[in-house]
This record gives structure tokens, C-alpha cells and sequence, in this order.
């Protein structure tokens, strides 16, 4: 079995400790995930066996998401993002124009 990991903390922690997790982590976590998957079938015999959401829709219980609602809201999001980070560029290329006493030149 092989794995791809990809993880990007933008310097929040060191590179040296990412890439040790990343070679600790997830072999760990395939070997859980395996170790589980084999009492699987007989713990879901146990646990409502006709239970089986993912494929009958009509068997779930909890309230759906409401995906427009949701996009629209992070489009906008995003771009209040955007503005922020241009406004924070403007006001780093103009601090490039500034004299000694912080006054615009």
C-alpha cells in the first residue's frame, strides 16, 4: 500500500516536524484503519445492519445542508479575503515611499 500526503502550514510549524509526522502519522493511522475495517462486518451485524444511509438517502435522519446557502456565503467570504490581502499590498508598497520620520515622500 502506498500513500500520498500533502500538507502546507504555511511556517506555523517547521518543515523538519511536518515531513516527521507525515512519516509517523499516516502509516500509523493505515494500520488503525485496516485493523478496524476487519471487525467491520461483525460489529455492524451487531449494530443496525439495515442502516445503510449511503445508499438509501431516505434512511437519513439529520436535517440536509442547504449547499447554495453555503456557497454563496463563502464566495463572499472569499472575496472579503481578497479585498483584505490587497489592501494589505497597497499599504506595503506605499511604506516603501516613506522618509525617516514615517512621512510620505
Amino acid at each position: 500500500m502506498g500513500y500520498i500526503t500533502h500538507s502546507d502550514p504555511k511556517g506555523s510549524l517547521p518543515i523538519w516536524l511536518v515531513n516527521k509526522l507525515t512519516q509517523v502519522f499516516a502509516p500509523k493511522m493505515a494500520k488503525r484503519l485496516y485493523k478496524a475495517s476487519l471487525g467491520y462486518e461483525d460489529w455492524k451485524r451487531v449494530n443496525n445492519p439495515k442502516l445503510k444511509p449511503w445508499l438509501c438517502p431516505e434512511q437519513m435522519t439529520t436535517p440536509r445542508i442547504q449547499l447554495n446557502r453555503f456557497l454563496k456565503e463563502e464566495t463572499h467570504r472569499s472575496t472579503d479575503s481578497l479585498n483584505d490581502v490587497a489592501g494589505v499590498e497597497e499599504e506595503a508598497e506605499s511604506s516603501h515611499f516613506l522618509n525617516e520620520e514615517g512621512d510620505a515622500l
